[in-house]
């Protein structure tokens, strides 16, 4: 697994600006000036939000198929159709 993977997926992440340093699930750490680490802390609070918004819409899609279930049709939610 590498690094990024680990900044972008893996646990809670933590900034140590004093020591520059952020660390994933108190443990792993890494590197790195706080300009750095504030991005990574940003991208990954807009790519935790992003999954979260797709599980949620995709769950809906899901529900709404499931309760009035059309073979013919696509999977659809307002102006969003997964075909």
């Amino acid at each position: 697994m590498t690094p990024y993977c680990l900044l972008l997926f893996g646990g809670r992440i933590f900034l140590e600006e004093k020591k520059s340093m952020i660390k994933v699930d108190n443990w792993i750490k890494f590197k790195m000036d706080a300009e750095g680490a504030n991005v990574v802390k940003n991208f990954r609070l807009a790519l935790d939000n992003l999954l979260r918004l797709k599980v949620v819409v995709i769950t809906m899609l899901l529900s709404n198929y499931i309760a009035t279930p059309s073979l013919s049709a696509p999977l659809s939610f307002n102006h969003i159709v997964i075909a």
